[in-house]
């Protein structure tokens, strides 16, 4: 240990060193306030490490509700899928049932002449749907015809 008043090779300071020991103490007191300084930013770093975990949890609460939207475009996707696959399914029974209905006309429409002559006679009941036949009611009976021949035939008898 250094004996008061000498420097630092063992021997007594003299008086033209006083002005060292007085930038020496300016050094000290520098030292000090950076000292100071630094204490007080490792404060700051202190809770800088609470608002990273607070930060980190809302991260990885985005992420998780980023995962959520997922997986609710992928819910739908495959409901438009699916609905888009319903649609065309029942464009496509639409279209069946347009062309039978059309087929069904044109079924109905061949029995015109002969059907007129029932109707003058008091007996047509109409067409069944499907198979296309027409019936009558002949003798308290309906009776059924699957072409128009076979109707005029048995107007004919």
């Amino acid at each position: 240990m250094l004996s008061p008043g000498a420097n630092a090779t063992g021997s007594m300071a003299g008086p033209h060193e006083g002005g060292d020991l007085a930038a020496v103490l300016s050094e000290l007191q520098s030292l000090r306030t950076d000292i100071t300084s630094i204490h007080d930013k490792m404060s700051d770093i202190a809770g800088f490490g609470d608002k990273l975990d607070k930060l980190e949890e809302r991260i990885s609460d985005m992420n998780n509700a980023v995962t959520a939207v997922q997986g609710g475009f992928t819910s739908l996707k495959q409901d438009i899928s699916a609905n888009a696959t319903r649609l065309n399914e029942a464009e496509d029974r639409i279209e069946s049932a347009e062309e039978s209905v059309q087929k069904t006309m044109k079924k109905r429409s061949q029995f015109n002449a002969v059907k007129k002559q029932f109707v003058e006679a008091g007996s047509f009941r109409g067409f069944q749907l499907q198979p296309c036949k027409m019936r009558i009611f002949h003798n308290g009976k309906i009776v059924t015809f699957s072409s128009p021949e076979e109707a005029e035939n048995f107007l004919h008898k």
